[in-house]
C-alpha cells in the first residue's frame, strides 16, 4: 500500500492507531541503529 493511497483514503481510528504504532516502532529502530553505529564508530 503506498503512502499516497494511506492519505487519499479516510482511516478509521483503529487503523490510524495502528499506523502511528507502527511508523513509532520504525522511527525508535532507526534512532536506535544510529546509537549503535555512534557507539561503535
Amino acid at each position: 500500500m503506498r503512502l499516497h493511497e494511506v492519505v487519499k483514503h479516510p482511516l478509521s481510528p483503529f487503523k490510524r492507531k495502528t499506523l502511528y504504532s507502527i511508523l513509532l516502532v520504525i522511527l525508535i529502530l532507526a534512532i536506535g541503529t544510529e546509537v549503535m553505529h555512534i557507539l561503535e564508530g
